[in-house]
């Protein structure tokens, strides 16, 4: 298991085939298949400090600072006291959504152009502003973002979604996405 800090979905995608085709290529004495990159990524990381300076970067963090200011804490009913001390103690629940419903998501998703993660994502906050009551809903989820010389190379994770909740969360939901 990997933090979303160090790598984002898509791209441990990517590193378990190549690793993968890697192994079954050396187990059986042959050389590697890949042809050599043009770009590594370390590459991508002197571009993007390069790109990243003066009004970019001036952009860059005002519109962030604006995005996150006078953001309150969300204030949900619990069954029981909190402990004095945070603890950061989870859990993980799967759920399988039946075909209909999942092609129903589908079609949702495609007429408001958005993706059904963004469908879900909306109504998630149509939940929480359900149980609190409260307009303005932070929720951070790992986007992974593509550069100009992307070529399979990613930032490692934007994390925020935020917005007011308006009458039809999935237009807002698409704006904060198509932007962080």
């Amino acid at each position: 298991m990997t933090h979303h800090s160090v790598s984002d979905a898509w791209s441990m995608g990517i590193l378990t085939r190549e690793l993968w085709t890697l192994y079954e290529a050396f187990s059986h004495g042959k050389p590697s298949p890949f042809e050599h990159l043009p770009v590594q990524y370390s590459d991508y990381a002197v571009w993007q400090r390069n790109w990243l300076q003066g009004e970019v970067l001036d952009t860059q963090l005002d519109y962030w600072k604006k995005q996150l200011e006078n953001l309150s804490i969300l204030t949900l009913p619990t069954d029981r006291p909190r402990t004095p001390r945070q603890s950061f103690l989870g859990a993980r629940v799967s759920v399988a959504l039946p075909q209909a419903l999942t092609a129903s998501l589908n079609e949702l998703s495609n007429r408001n152009a958005v993706t059904p993660f963004m469908t879900l994502l909306a109504a998630f906050q149509l939940l929480l502003h359900r149980y609190t009551g409260q307009e303005d809903i932070v929720i951070g989820s790992p986007v992974a973002n593509c550069a100009p010389i992307c070529l399979e190379i990613r930032r490692f994770a934007n994390c925020y979604h935020g917005s007011k909740i308006p009458a039809w969360p999935l237009t807002r939901i698409r704006t904060c996405h198509s932007k962080s």
